[in-house]
């Protein structure tokens, strides 16, 4: 297990980059909220499977947000076809812009929060994808040309 300073459970240790081939290097964990979501579904149907929202993202950080005209959250890169995401309207940057060397999207959509909890980078938004079910239905709020919109998307399953 992989614990915090409290001695809690907050991962199961996954695996480890290691040049010498030893116990040293990058580990990676499975978070303990994805291990307990997994263990379920296979206990309950012997099969796992993912919520899907079907976007490409790229984090605005709060630090370029205002530089950019746009706000903290994850810029829309990408929206496949089909998707729930395509779906409920959202729109995929369509130009980019540098600042201080890196660049970032600009002209599509920026994810700012789903069911009122804020998403500030792509991981964040990711795990709180990977907490639903297929046919879960989201709120997912986001930012398109200076207004807040907010939407209902029913997630698909991850094929």
């Amino acid at each position: 297990p992989l614990l915090n300073m409290r001695g809690e459970v907050i991962g199961v240790n996954a695996q480890i980059k290691s040049d010498s081939g030893g116990s040293d290097g990058v580990g990676f964990a499975i978070p303990s909220n994805t291990v307990q979501s997994i263990v379920s579904q296979l206990l309950e149907t012997g099969k796992v499977e993912h919520a899907f929202l079907g976007v490409g993202l790229d984090a605005i950080p709060a630090t370029v947000a205002d530089e950019l005209g746009s706000v903290e959250g994850v810029a829309v890169t990408e929206v496949r076809d089909g998707s729930p995401a395509a779906r409920a309207g959202l729109r995929q940057a369509t130009g980019s812009r540098s600042v201080d060397g890196q660049e970032y999207p600009t002209g599509g959509d920026v994810i700012t929060a789903v069911d009122g909890d804020r998403v500030r980078d792509e991981d964040d938004l990711q795990r709180k994808i990977d907490a639903k079910k297929p046919g879960d239905t989201i709120e997912l709020t986001y930012w398109r040309d200076g207004t807040t919109h907010a939407v209902e998307i029913k997630l698909a399953k991850r094929q």
